[in-house]
């Protein structure tokens, strides 16, 4: 899992990965397009068969690590063959976000999010992101909870989350939290998006 004790190493360790794959082109595009196949079909796998393990496969910090690292990788290395795996790098956390759409996964929808918008912005390709951040918005983080007057219990960072429980769910800290990087990550599509044609 991933923390604020733990995101320097971590960070380090992926952009080590970053510099060492980078030596060879090539081999990294080959690398990128058969693990973004075998997430695929851990994917396929969960759809057809929905049972506790295989959601687990999928919605987990190594699943959310590997794309995160693949969509690192894509947005800076310069070559022809490595953009041409932004296409199903895209796909994929699309996928992940119209997948079992439950409050429950939001945070790793958001994690999904992140990756989306560090390709538009590094790659100047264009991702819907936004209904989905507007989904959750209404959703979500508008939903009142009944009795509550003010927002009380430890704070919540979304970005070292990917799951909540039933009590985060109903606990105003986490709803405002939730929204706050709803709001972030809203404000940040529309910064990248506001010069283009599609705007």
């Amino acid at each position: 899992s991933i923390s604020a004790h733990n995101i320097h190493i971590l960070s380090l360790m992926t952009n080590s990965l970053i510099e060492v794959y980078s030596i060879n082109v090539n081999r990294l595009s080959c690398l990128i397009f058969s693990s973004i196949r075998k997430l695929s079909e851990t994917i396929r796998v969960a759809i057809k068969d929905s049972s506790k393990d295989n959601l687990k496969k999928v919605f987990s910090w190594p699943f959310c690590a590997a794309i995160k690292l693949w969509g690192l990788l894509i947005t800076k290395t310069e070559s022809e063959k490595i953009n041409d795996l932004i296409s199903p790098t895209i796909s994929l956390c699309m996928e992940l976000c119209c997948f079992q759409v439950t409050n429950f996964y939001a945070p790793f929808y958001l994690q999904m999010v992140r990756i989306a918008l560090e390709l538009m912005e590094k790659k100047q390709v264009f991702i819907p992101v936004n209904h989905i951040l507007g989904h959750m918005i209404k959703t979500i983080c508008s939903k009142k909870i009944e009795g509550s007057t003010k927002i009380t219990g430890s704070a919540y960072c979304i970005s070292f989350m990917i799951k909540a429980s039933v009590s985060d769910q109903s606990n105003p800290s986490y709803r405002e939290a939730l929204f706050e990087d709803c709001h972030t990550l809203l404000m940040k599509y529309i910064g990248i998006t506001s010069t283009w044609a599609c705007f």
